[in-house]
Parts: C-alpha cells; structure tokens; sequence
C-alpha cells in the first residue's frame, strides 16, 4: 500500500515538473521574459490591471470540434457569447466538474499544448476529464462547452499569455519569485483560472489551487 501511495506521489510529481518545464518552452516562444525580482505581478509594466475582452482571446484562438474519435482542431475561431466563463488549464490539473451545470457558455483555453502532438495529449485529457471520453455525453455539451487552443502564429500566443497576464492580475495573483522557474512554478498553483464574462469583457476572476 506504501509503494502504491509512493508511486502516485511520484506521477503526480514527475507530470507537475512536466507542465512547468513544457511552460517554460511555451513562454521562450513568445519571447515573454519573466522578472526576477521579488514581488513582481502580472501582467507585466506598471499600472492598474487591464479587464481583458472576450474578443482579445478568441480572435487568438482555434476551435477544437468533437468527432467520433475525440477532438480534433478545426481551424476555426470559436462563437462569440459576450455572457459566459472562461477556463484557463493544463493538462493534469482537474477542470471544475461544475461548468457542466453553467447555464452560460462555457469556454476551457488548454495552454500546455503549443505546437505538435501536445495540443492532442491535450484535447484527449480534456475529452476523459470532463466527459470520460464518451462521445455522446461529450455531443450534449458541444454547442454549450468549447475547447480552444492558442492560434498556430506566434502573434497570437503573445496575444494569449498576455490575456492570460490580465486576468491573472484581475484575479490579485501575485508571483514572487528569483527565477523563471519559480516564477513558472507559481503560475501553476494559480490553474484553473475561471474568468466569468459578462458583456464580452471579463468581469471577475476566481484562482485554482493546482499545486
């Protein structure tokens, strides 16, 4: 029973230091760079936090549609609802079984997977997470829950992390940290990030707790 208490501490170990390290890659390319003094916040640059925009997000993002086999990219920018929630995640920290029963849209942003065959380790994380990778409970929520992932062009996952900066900062998140890797490390505890929308600008930001 030790040995199987072990083992699982360790997966959930070894895929916490995947995340960070896979974010790391993320943030080099969009060529964020992180501060290492103590008591920096995000977003980045002085001044009173920003409400982002629903808009800002999605004109930045791909759809990803349910097929028979999961999800797959569409190449499609997502439905605009100005009333609805945002959920910002990776693969591996738990999504809010709760948005299943939101009476808005709900839209859940997966930022591990950049490029490659992370965005479909993704897309199937999300698809046996939050429907137990059962096509037809997943086709009752397809006009309701939306998978997107960050635009292919670099522009666009600027234009993401910055989205995801604002509503860390509306959300009083504060990142102290002497490295990037702290810095990264810190971030994580902050997923889920759940953004409620109203109008089509972010009104409020409520903070997971991944790590």
């Amino acid at each position: 029973m030790a040995k199987k208490k072990e083992s699982k501490r360790g997966r959930r170990r070894n895929r916490k230091v995947f995340v960070i390290a896979l974010l790391a890659i993320i943030f080099a390319e969009v060529g964020w760079i992180l501060a290492t003094m103590p008591g920096f916040r995000l977003p980045f640059g002085p001044g009173a936090p920003q409400k982002p925009t629903l808009a800002a997000l999605l004109e930045n993002t791909q759809m990803w549609v349910l097929t028979p086999r999961g999800y797959a990219p569409s190449g499609l920018q997502p439905p605009q609802y100005n009333d609805s929630v945002v959920v910002v995640t990776v693969s591996g920290v738990a999504l809010p079984r709760s948005l299943l029963n939101s009476t808005e849209p709900v839209y859940v942003l997966m930022i591990d997977p950049f490029y490659g065959p992370y965005s479909f380790t993704a897309a199937s994380y999300f698809y046996n997470e939050l429907f137990g990778g059962n096509y037809s409970v997943a086709a009752r929520y397809q006009n309701r829950v939306f998978l997107l992932m960050p635009g292919d062009q670099q522009s666009q996952a600027t234009a993401v992390f910055q989205w995801i900066g604002e509503a860390l900062a509306m959300g009083n998140a504060t990142i102290t940290a002497t490295s990037a890797q702290q810095a990264l490390s810190q971030l994580l505890t902050y997923l889920p990030i759940e953004a409620k929308v109203s109008g089509g600008t972010v009104v409020s930001v409520a903070l997971g707790s991944a790590g």
